[in-house]
Formats: C-alpha cells, structure tokens, sequence
C-alpha cells in the first residue's frame, strides 16, 4: 500500500532497481514498498513515513531528508554519505553496513536498530540518541557528536572511539568502550609475564 506518490517504477509490490527520483517527496506515507538498490542521490524527502519497507542498497548520497520516520524497514548497506537529516527516526530498523560518511543530522534518533558495521566517519551528530541499538563494529573515526546519547546500546568493537568526545554511555558500557579506546591507541592487554 503505497499513499501520496510513490517512487518511479513502484506500485508498491516492487520497485526494485528503481530509476533516480528527481521530483520533491512530501507527506507521503509508503508501506510495505521495496525499493532495493534504488539511485535516489540528491533527493529531497520532507514529512514522509516508511513503514515494513525494504530499502536495502539504496542510493541517498547529498539527499535532504526533513521529518522522515523509518519504522521497521530494512536498509541494509543503505548510502547517505553527505546527506542533510533534520529530524529523522529509525525505528526498529536494520541499517547494517550503511553508509553515514560526512552526513549531516540534527534531532536524528535510532531506536531498537541495527547499525553493526555503520560508517559514520566524519559525520556531524550532535545530540544524536542510539537507543537500544547495536553499534558493534561502527566506524566512529572523525565524527563530531557533541551531546550525542548511546546509552542502552551495544557498542563493542567501535572504531574511531578516540573522537567519541562528549557522549554519554552508561556504566555497562565502560568496558567496551575502553577497549575500544584501548585499540585506537594501539595498548595491548596481556595477563602473561614474559619469560
């Protein structure tokens, strides 16, 4: 079921290898819409909900994304390196190995998602809040997240932990998150004495 318009190619079934959206989408709601690989590069999305949708692959590079919720949709290997997300939710999403690279968000929630592999490598997040989600593997390096919230969330094997200033984790998380530290600073834990 697809309301308001819908994506080139797509009646809501399958849009899979649909061709570059070059016209505005607004207060459009899309349920249920598979769109994988899709190009959607500089694309301009505002007031819109995706619901049980299947966007794996998918091209946002430079998009402008306003007021978008994601809810239950799969968005693996995702690309929104260079994007502009105001005001965007993930919920219960699996957004693993996307692409975050130089984006740029601001009021960005990720809840109950999967971001194991996540590339966020020079992005700007500020107060940025990963609720319940698994961070395992993401690429932190360069990113600037001031006031950015990952409490509650998996975070082992993080890299790029070192810019990680400023952020809020909890207690359950210090060890993670100092052996990540401890890996971007190359110090090597060994109980063994040398001989």
């Amino acid at each position: 079921m697809i309301e308001g318009p819908h994506l080139p190619g797509g009646d809501g079934a399958c849009a899979a290898g649909a061709d570059a959206l070059t016209d505005d989408v607004a207060e459009a709601s899309f349920a249920g819409l598979r769109v994988v690989g899709a190009r959607l590069d500089r694309g301009v999305f505002s007031d819109c909900l995706f619901v049980d949708c299947d966007l794996s692959a998918i091209e946002l590079r430079d998009a402008s994304l306003r007021r978008i919720e994601f809810r239950d949709c799969r968005l693996s290997g995702a690309n929104f390196a260079g994007a502009a997300l105001h005001d965007v939710r993930f919920a219960e999403c699996k957004l693993d190995d996307a692409n975050f690279r130089m984006a740029r968000a601001d009021g960005i929630v990720f809840e109950d998602t999967m971001l194991v592999e996540a590339d966020f490598y020079a992005a700007s997040l500020p107060k940025a809040e990963f609720r319940r989600c698994d961070l395992t593997g993401a690429e932190f390096s360069k990113v600037a997240m001031p006031g950015a919230d990952l409490r509650t969330s998996r975070i082992d094997g993080l890299k790029g932990a070192m810019d990680l200033s400023s952020v809020t984790i909890d207690s359950t998380q210090m060890i993670p998150f100092a052996l990540s530290l401890f890996a971007a600073l190359g110090v090597t834990i060994d109980d063994d004495p040398p001989e």
